[in-house]
């Protein structure tokens, strides 16, 4: 019976290290096994983080390539890769962080305190986050950017000429020693003309004096044509007889009283007298000078009764409207001025200044004095200026080229332009 309880005993023992032991061995495979899973969950986590990132990075670049090409399109397409990426990019952290916190919540966290540094790392991790849509504001500081990196780059440079604008005036060839030129000047007519005699005999009127203006077709000069007159008045009435004479020799040829040749005969002498009526009313014209355009004389150098001979000059006369500025520049001057150039004329006879604008070049620079003559013509006013008035022109470089007028010179230097 003794015996019997010391074997009970021995064997309850053994039983309870049997259970003892087993329990730990299954608590300890547990343990590895959850090590094991949570090893496997920690390289899954990083190889998804890095996936991720390697995301951005390409969609980044992919968006940045779009951009250059066709900006406004890279835009709308740059924001919405970004916002997708970004929307990726927290789902699967969002998924990770769950995995995490399901394995911390089975096992205790000094057991596994290098996974738990990296959960909170990676819940805290910086990543390079794409940006909001952009504003218009934005936008256009992006584009500024671009344009400035395109212009640094020579690979580049073709796309920065299709961005910046056009336009823009290029740099002088010659800077000028002296922004400011005086010069002298004199008022002209638009139009001087020198009336001179048409013909040989005794001038009868002369209709204007000094000063006097006229209009367009107004009677200038007439001459005493009285044979002339005379003459021409024959010339009609040889013209009437002959047209009767041809009407006649018609009616006599029909009846077959005349030939064909003494019919032809009278037909020649009336061709012949109205040659001669107008040779006598051309003449007659001749008798007449009258104004070409409105003006007024400038200077009279003839007066009635007096007997003048063909091409002597009579009268000169200036044409109407707005008066001229005639002025010699220095050649060398010709790099910065050009038609066009505003001017400012300075009369002494009224001390005001009047604003001009160079109309014309003369075609040949003097040699000797190396200077060339321009002619400006001055905008409205309202002072009873006179041809001869003088003063000073002032050219202005500065006001030349804000008014947009290049040089002669510098013009006549660009390909194409001779």
């Amino acid at each position: 019976m003794k015996y019997r309880a010391q074997i009970y005993a021995i064997c309850l023992f053994t039983l309870w290290l049997v259970l003892t032991g087993g329990m730990s061995y299954l608590a300890f495979v547990h343990q590895e096994a959850v090590k094991d899973s949570y090893e496997v969950a920690y390289l899954s986590t990083q190889a998804k983080i890095e996936g991720a990132r390697n995301g951005i990075q390409k969609s980044l670049d992919n968006g940045k390539t779009i951009l250059r090409e066709d900006f406004d399109f890279g835009t709308g397409l740059v924001v919405h890769v970004k916002n997708k990426t970004v929307t990726s990019f927290e789902h699967t952290r969002n998924t990770i962080k769950d995995k995490i916190d399901t394995l911390l919540s089975v096992t205790e966290p000094e057991e596994i305190s290098q996974p738990d540094q990296m959960r909170a790392g990676f819940i805290n991790m910086p990543y390079d986050a794409p940006p909001l849509p952009l504003t218009l504001s934005e936008i256009r500081k992006h584009k500024e950017e671009e344009i400035e990196k395109y212009k640094e780059e020579d690979a580049q440079a073709h796309l920065y000429a299709q961005i910046m604008p056009a336009g823009a005036p290029p740099a002088p060839l010659w800077e000028p020693e002296q922004m400011d030129l005086d010069v002298e000047a004199v008022l002209v007519p638009r139009l001087i003309t020198v009336v001179s005699s048409s013909q040989d005999g005794r001038i009868a009127v002369i209709a204007v004096n000094h000063g006097d203006r006229f209009q367009k077709g107004d009677l200038l000069v007439a001459y005493d044509c009285a044979i002339l007159r005379a003459e021409s008045d024959i010339a009609k009435i040889e013209k009437s007889y002959t047209e009767k004479h041809v009407k006649g020799s018609d009616s006599l040829f029909k009846l077959d009283i005349i030939s064909e040749l003494d019919r032809a005969g009278a037909q020649i002498e009336d061709q012949k007298a109205s040659v001669k009526e107008a040779l006598y009313q051309s003449r007659l014209k001749d008798c007449e000078i009258r104004a070409e355009f409105s003006g007024r004389v400038t200077n009279r150098l003839a007066n009635p009764g007096e007997y003048t001979r063909t091409d002597r000059v009579l009268l000169e006369v200036g044409s109407d409207g707005p008066l001229q500025a005639e002025f010699l520049v220095p050649s060398k001057w010709l790099r910065w001025i050009n038609i066009g150039a505003p001017v400012s004329i300075t009369l002494g006879e009224t001390e005001r200044n009047y604003t001009a604008k160079i109309e014309r070049i003369h075609g040949e620079i003097d040699p000797v004095s190396q200077t060339i003559q321009m002619i400006a013509t001055l905008d409205p006013y309202q002072d009873a200026l006179l041809p001869g008035m003088s003063g000073k022109a002032r050219i202005n470089i500065d006001a030349v080229r804000n008014a947009g007028v290049r040089g002669y010179l510098e013009v006549g230097t660009e390909p194409g332009s001779r």
